[in-house]
């Protein structure tokens, strides 16, 4: 047996609805543009992006999104935040549903493979 969607829906709680992640429905050329310095680390991303204003910028917003994937939900290897995310960051913070139970799965499955 192995894991299904079904499953990564009800232990991850991600709904497996939405659209289809993939790179030609992703590419946007009105992504943010982030600096050499966001690739570091986390802590390194969220002071670089932490406005102490009251309203978030897009950019703000699309890195807040960029660290809650990567760390949190699809927990990247590198331990840091990985640009490879940066389009589906970008699309969630433009209101975007996406499937993000099949790229759970999928990077799940990337993982096992590296074991």
């Amino acid at each position: 047996m192995s894991v299904t969607l079904r499953d990564v829906g009800a232990l991850v709680n991600l709904p497996p609805l939405g659209d289809t992640v993939s790179p030609a429905l992703l590419i946007s050329s009105v992504a943010p543009k982030f600096d050499k310095k966001y690739n570091d680390s986390y802590s390194g991303m969220q002071e670089l992006y932490n406005n102490s204003g009251n309203d978030p910028t897009h950019a703000e917003h699309v890195a807040f999104l960029q660290v809650w994937l990567c760390r949190y939900v699809l927990c990247v290897p590198s331990l840091k935040p990985s640009m490879a995310y940066l389009p589906n960051a970008h699309e969630l913070a433009l209101g975007r549903s996406l499937n993000l139970c099949s790229l759970f799965l999928a990077t799940f499955y990337r993982g096992m493979a590296y074991l």
